[in-house]
C-alpha cells in the first residue's frame, strides 16, 4: 500500500538551496521510486498559515519511505539542508487503506 511523505520548509539561503540541497535531495529520490504528487512554493492557506515550500512524495509502501529517509543519500541532503532551511517538518503518512485498517 502506498505511503506518503509530506515536507514543508522555510528557505533561509536560496542560493545554497538551489545549488546544493535540491540536487542532493533529488538524487536521494532516484533509488527509491519516489513519485512527486506536489512540489511547489505556490501555496494558498485556506486555514492557518501556508509554509514557504511544500513537497508531497508517494512511495511504494512505508518500508520504502523509511529506507529512503534513512539512506546515506538523504542523510547527505539533510546535512546540506541544515545550512539553508528552517522550520522543517517531514511527516510519514500511511495510505488510506492502511490507515483505515489501523483504525479498526
Amino acid at each position: 500500500m502506498p505511503a506518503y511523505v509530506f515536507s514543508q520548509v522555510t528557505i533561509m539561503d536560496n542560493d545554497n538551496y538551489q545549488q546544493e540541497f535540491l540536487p542532493a535531495v533529488l538524487k536521494s529520490h532516484e533509488a527509491y521510486g519516489v513519485k512527486y504528487l506536489a512540489r511547489t512554493g505556490d501555496i494558498e492557506a485556506l486555514e492557518g498559515h501556508a509554509p514557504m515550500r511544500c513537497v508531497i512524495l508517494e512511495f511504494q509502501d512505508i518500508a520504502h519511505a523509511h529506507a529512503w529517509h534513512q539512506s546515506p543519500e538523504f542523510q547527505h541532503a539533510r546535512e546540506i539542508g541544515h545550512l539553508c532551511l528552517a522550520d522543517v517538518t517531514v511527516l510519514l503518512i500511511p495510505g488510506f487503506e492502511q490507515a483505515a485498517q489501523a483504525a479498526e
